[in-house]
C-alpha cells in the first residue's frame, strides 16, 4: 500500500507569519477573530495566554493582533481611536488585494470581489472600496454589469481558480468598456489546489487533513470529490482510527492552509499503524518497495538497495530530520545515508531570513537536491521557489510571457524546467530567422523571453519567435504612423554598401543613398558616416507599399553654391585660376572645388572668336560675379566687367563707331576701321558705316 503526501501541505506563508507573531509579541495581546481555523492551534496559544475575540468591544488587552484575513481600515481606525495599539499580521496577498480595491476604487471603478461575502477577509477587502461592491460566489449567479463602464475584479485568495476562471468568462461576456481583472488568488492556494486534483486522479482513496470551517480545506475536499470516490475529511486523528482503509491501494493525504505540520504527521502516522495492524503482510511503501512473500532477502541485495539509495538525483525532494542547529544552518540527517549534510542558511527561505530558533532537533524539513557531483547540495527555498513559479503557470499556459534560461540542448531546440515543468524551446522558435543545431549552444544559459504555444501536462512547447515578431510587428505599425517625407530623424549607421549606407531608425532599416551623404563627390561612404554612430537625416522617400524609406544626409546643411552665394554675392570681385577652357568659354576656379564660368562673351569688349587665344590654363584672372544660378548650380563669372570699355567715336549722326566695328562682313572677317582704304566708307547724313565696296556688291566674289 502506498501514502502519497502533497507537497504543498501544511500552514501558508501568511497563517505561520501570523502565528508566529502571536507567540513573538512581547506585550499581552488578544487576536481580532480566531488566528486559524484549527482548534488546536487555538487552544496551544490560549494556553499562552492568547485568546481571540469577535468584537472590537471585546478587546481587553493594550495590543490586538490583526489575524492574516486582515480587517478593514475602518476597523483599524476604530481600534487605534480608543488607544489600542495594533500587531499588523495581515497576510501580503491579502495587503496587496486591499491596495488594488483602494485604488481603483478611487479611480471611480466599480469593485467586483469574487469570493464569500461573509468570509472575513473579503470583508476586509470591501471595506476599502468607496462604494457596495458586487459579489460573485458562483458562476450560476448573475448581475447587470453593463451599468458599469469601469469594472475591478479581484479574488478572494482562497477561492478556487476553477471557479473563479468560470465566473470570470461571465464578467466578460457583459461587454464591459473597460475590465480590469486580477487574479489574487494566492499562490500557495493555487498550488495545493493543482497538486490536490493531480493526487486525486491517480489515488483510491483521498484524506483531506484541516478544519471544515476552513474556507481553503473545503475547496480542497470539493475538488478531491471531483477526481476521487473516496474522500475522507479528517479534522484529528480520531477521524482516522475510525475508518477501515482496507481495500485501499493508493492513498493520497492533501492538508489545507490551517493545518499544522503536527496534525499532518499525526494523521499520517496513525494511517500508516492502523494500516500495518489490519494488513501485516502488507508494509507501507515509503522510500522503497519490498515483496512480502520474499523471505528470503539476501544481505547484499540490502546492501544494494541502500547504495542506490545514496544516490540522490538533482531536483529530488527528499525529507531530512535536522540532527543540530548552529549559525551556519540546519546539519540534516538524510534518508539511507550515513554522513549528514549541512543545510545551509542561504537555502533556507526565498527572502533569504534565517531565524535557528524556530528549528529543534529531530524537526523533519523536505528539501530539494541542488547538485550532487562529489558533495550533496540541497535547499529548502528551492521547494518554496519552485510552489511560488508554479502558482504562475496557469497565467503562462494562458499567455502570459515569461523569461527563463535553459541548461541544456538537443538537437531539437532548448530545454529548462520552470518551477516542475518541462521547458522546451523549438529551434526554429529561438529567434526570428533561421538558427544552425551547431548555434544551440550559444543560447544555452542565457536568459529568453518566451510565451507558451503548448502545453501537454507538465511538458510545455515555449517560443520567443512568436513575441519578436509580435513587437517587431508593432514597431513597424508605430514608425509608418510617424513617417513623413520632409522630416529629420535620428539613425544609427549599421553598414555600408557600394551604393549607401543602411540606416536603422526606430529598428527600421533605411538606406541613405551615397549620392545624398554629401554635397560633394564621394567614392565611399565612410568619408561623410562612421558605422556605429548616430546622425540626423532628413526623410526623403516613404513607400509603406515596399517598404522601403529613402535619406539623405547632405540635405541638412547647406548646398556649396548657397554658401556662395552669401560669401560671393553679385557684383563681389574675385581672383582666380583658369582650369579648364572650352569652346563657350573658360572655368575659373575661385575657391578649392568651386568654379564658376566665364562666358566667352565675357571675356572681352572685343570679339573673341576662340578662347585659347584670349586667355590659357594656369592663368590667375581677376572676374566679377554677375549672377548666381541656384537651381542649376552655376555661377557666372566676367572678365570684361573689369575691363575699362573702349573709347567711342561719334560721327556726324552721333553714332559710335565701334558700332560699326562689330558689324560682321559677307566674308565673315572683321576688319578694324582705321585699317581699311579712306575711299572704303562713306560718310552722308544716313551714314551706316557701310563700305562702297559693299555697297557696289565688289566682296560677293
Amino acid at each position: 500500500m502506498e501514502i502519497i503526501v502533497a507537497k504543498a501541505s501544511g500552514f501558508c506563508q501568511g497563517v505561520a507569519n501570523a502565528v508566529q507573531m502571536a507567540l513573538s509579541a512581547d506585550v499581552e495581546i488578544c487576536t481580532l477573530g480566531k488566528i486559524i481555523h484549527n482548534e488546536q492551534v487555538i487552544e496551544m496559544l490560549k494556553s499562552k495566554g492568547i485568546f481571540p475575540v469577535n468584537t472590537i468591544d471585546e478587546i481587553n488587552t493594550e495590543t490586538v493582533l490583526i489575524r492574516s484575513h486582515g480587517v478593514s481600515p475602518k476597523v483599524v481606525a476604530e481600534i487605534e481611536s480608543r488607544g489600542i495599539k495594533v500587531i499588523d499580521a495581515t497576510c501580503k496577498f491579502v495587503k496587496k488585494t486591499h491596495d488594488i480595491v483602494k485604488k481603483h476604487s478611487d479611480l471611480g471603478y466599480q469593485i467586483v470581489i469574487i469570493g464569500e461575502k461573509n468570509h472575513p477577509e473579503i470583508q476586509g477587502v470591501a471595506g476599502n472600496a468607496i462604494t457596495e461592491p458586487i459579489y460573485f460566489q458562483s458562476s450560476k449567479e448573475d448581475f447587470d454589469l453593463k451599468i458599469h463602464e469601469k469594472v475591478c475584479v479581484v479574488a478572494q485568495t482562497t477561492f478556487s481558480l476553477t471557479e473563479f476562471n468560470k465566473i470570470l468568462c461571465k464578467i466578460r461576456s457583459y461587454g464591459i468598456k473597460t475590465l480590469e481583472v486580477f487574479n489574487t488568488i494566492c499562490y500557495t492556494t493555487t498550488v495545493r489546489q493543482n497538486e490536490t486534483q493531480e493526487l486525486a486522479k491517480k489515488s483510491q482513496l483521498m484524506v483531506v487533513v484541516g478544519s471544515k470551517i476552513s474556507a481553503n480545506t473545503t475547496e480542497l475536499y470539493n475538488i478531491s470529490g471531483k477526481f476521487c470516490l473516496n474522500v475522507l475529511f479528517c479534522q484529528n486523528k480520531s477521524d482516522v482510527e475510525k475508518f477501515d482503509f482496507r481495500g485501499f491501494d493508493k492513498i493520497g493525504i492533501v492538508a489545507g492552509a490551517s493545518a499544522p505540520e503536527e496534525l499532518i504527521k499525526e494523521v499520517q502516522l496513525t494511517m500508516e499503524e492502523k494500516i500495518m495492524n489490519l494488513q501485516p503482510e502488507i508494509a507501507v511503501e515509503a522510500e522503497s518497495k519490498a515483496v512480502a512473500s520474499d523471505n528470503d532477502i539476501s544481505m547484499e541485495d540490502v546492501m544494494s538497495s541502500l547504495e542506490k539509495k545514496k544516490n540522490f538525483r538533482r531536483g529530488q525532494i527528499i525529507e531530512c530530520t535536522v540532527v543540530s542547529v548552529s549559525d551556519d544552518g540546519l546539519h540534516c540527517s538524510l534518508p539511507l545515508a550515513k554522513t549528514e549534510v549541512l543545510l545551509s542558511k542561504d537555502e533556507m527561505n526565498l527572502d533569504g531570513s534565517y531565524d535557528k530558533s524556530l528549528f529543534n532537533v529531530g524537526d523533519k524539513i523536505k528539501v530539494k537536491v541542488l547538485s550532487n557531483d562529489g558533495k550533496l547540495n540541497i535547499s529548502r527555498k528551492a521547494i518554496e521557489d519552485e510552489l511560488r513559479i508554479d502558482a504562475t503557470i496557469g497565467d503562462i499556459i494562458e499567455g502570459k510571457t515569461f523569461t527563463m534560461s535553459f541548461n541544456s540542448v538537443n538537437k531539437g531546440g532548448l530545454r529548462g524546467r520552470l518551477g516542475s515543468y518541462s521547458v522546451f524551446v523549438p529551434g526554429s522558435q529561438i529567434k526570428i530567422g533561421f538558427v544552425n543545431e551547431k548555434d544551440f549552444e550559444k543560447y544555452k544559459n542565457k536568459e529568453l523571453t518566451l510565451k507558451v504555444i503548448k502545453a501537454d501536462g507538465k511538458d510545455l512547447v515555449a517560443s520567443a519567435r512568436v513575441l519578436l515578431e509580435a513587437d517587431k510587428t508593432e514597431k513597424e505599425e508605430s514608425f509608418w504612423t510617424k513617417i513623413n517625407v520632409d522630416e529629420v530623424v535620428s539613425g544609427k549607421v549599421m553598414r555600408f554598401t557600394a551604393f549607401g549606407a543602411f540606416v536603422s531608425v526606430e529598428g527600421f532599416d533605411c538606406l541613405a543613398h551615397i549620392s545624398d551623404l554629401s554635397w560633394e563627390n564621394v567614392k565611399s561612404c565612410d568619408e561623410v558616416l562612421t558605422i556605429g554612430e548616430s546622425y540626423d537625416f532628413k526623410v526623403l522617400k516613404a513607400d509603406r507599399a515596399t517598404n522601403k524609406v529613402s535619406l539623405g544626409y547632405k540635405q541638412l546643411s547647406k548646398r556649396p553654391i548657397d554658401v556662395i552665394a552669401e560669401k560671393y554675392p553679385v557684383d563681389s570681385i574675385l581672383s582666380g585660376k583658369v582650369t579648364k577652357l572650352k569652346s563657350f568659354g573658360a572655368f575659373v576656379e575661385i575657391e578649392p572645388g568651386i568654379e564658376g564660368l566665364v562666358h566667352i562673351s565675357q571675356v572681352s569688349h572685343t570679339y573673341v572668336d576662340n578662347i585659347a587665344n584670349a586667355l590659357s590654363e594656369g592663368e590667375e584672372v581677376d572676374v566679377k560675379v554677375i549672377s548666381i544660378d541656384s537651381e542649376k548650380n552655376k555661377i557666372n563669372l566676367s572678365i570684361k566687367a573689369l575691363l575699362p570699355e573702349p573709347e567711342r567715336r561719334a560721327d556726324d549722326r552721333g553714332q559710335s563707331s565701334d558700332r560699326q566695328e562689330r558689324r560682321p562682313r559677307r566674308q565673315g572677317e572683321y576688319e578694324q576701321r582705321n585699317n581699311a582704304p579712306a575711299n572704303n566708307w562713306v560718310t552722308n547724313e544716313n551714314d551706316t558705316g557701310v563700305s562702297i565696296a559693299d555697297l557696289l556688291g565688289l566682296n560677293n566674289d
